[in-house]
């Protein structure tokens, strides 16, 4: 059985004539009516009781229109589903990132991506940077926000936001009424730090800095979570060195200080491996590069 046939037969059930069906599918009417009593040989079974007159639909006729007219609708729901997904209008995209990435940049490529692809699922799982290297490697994840970036053979990498960083201190430290703050000033406090990683991170980029300014801090606390972070801060806990997009929240019992100039900076980058071919994936990085260079640094 075919869908040709099957449309034919639709076209005569529905017509209950022979010469309209044949005009309405652009055919002749003999070769319209071998098609339809090919398909009732191959059934079996009479579907359309004919007289010279007339044309009528039997009970068994008009359960195979019932079905028939299914049958038609999902193959041309599956053929434009195909289309969609093949042109990356629906389907799903897997987006891993570092928790920060959610205070600056990410919020606005999601809202981007809802709002002109609004058949595309984004999955999101947030992750460490050397999680994400090995979900991208792995095709567990098909895009990762990673900081600072990432040199590898199969993966690619490119630069979507570069944030000053500042420093939270609790309200009640002795500098929270300055206007700025050195790492100098504060290397005596204790720090709170994130992980250090193989590929480089946040927690990585602030012990270089300490380290250019002559010291090395006394980490009291190492946590996975910005929200962490903050909150051992307000508790009175430690400081720490946060990126600028921080600023974005309202958390009591902290404040943020700018660093003197030149501010030292940190970058945000998206990754994706080289082989990755998803047309979805092509319209989110169009999306995260246009959003990027409106995104204030």
């Amino acid at each position: 059985m075919e869908l040709r046939q099957l449309r034919c037969f639709v076209a005569v059930a529905e017509e209950l004539h022979f010469g309209r069906a044949a005009k309405r599918l652009n055919l002749s009417q003999p070769p319209l009516t071998r098609t339809i009593q090919q398909l009732e040989a191959e059934l079996g079974v009479v579907l359309l009781e004919r007289t010279k007159r007339r044309v009528e639909l039997g009970a068994a006729g008009r359960a195979f229109l019932a079905k028939s007219k299914r049958i038609l609708s999902l193959s041309e729901e599956a053929v434009a589903e195909t289309r969609r997904i093949s042109e990356g209008l629906e389907g799903t995209l897997s987006v891993s990132f570092v928790g920060s990435a959610m205070y600056v940049l990410l919020p606005a490529v999601l809202r981007e991506m809802h709002d002109r692809h609004p058949g595309v699922e984004i999955n999101l799982h947030e992750m460490a940077t050397d999680q994400q290297v090995s979900a991208l490697l792995d095709y567990r994840t098909q895009a990762a926000f990673i900081r600072p970036g990432i040199v590898h053979p199969v993966l690619r990498s490119r630069l979507v936001l570069r944030e000053n960083l500042a420093i939270a201190l609790p309200r009640s430290h002795p500098l929270a009424d300055r206007r700025s703050v050195s790492l100098r000033q504060i290397a005596q406090d204790p720090f709170i730090l994130f992980p250090r990683q193989t590929h480089g991170s946040l927690g990585n980029r602030i012990l270089d800095l300490c380290a250019q300014q002559g010291f090395a801090p006394r980490i009291v606390q190492e946590v996975l979570e910005m929200q962490t972070a903050l909150g051992l801060v307000a508790g009175g806990l430690g400081v720490a060195v946060v990126p600028g997009g921080v600023r974005n929240l309202s958390w009591p019992g902290i404040v943020l200080k700018t660093m003197p100039k030149p501010v030292p900076t940190i970058d945000l980058s998206l990754a994706h491996h080289r082989d990755e071919t998803s047309p979805i994936l092509s319209r989110f990085l169009e999306i995260v590069s246009e959003t990027a260079s409106c995104a204030d640094s």
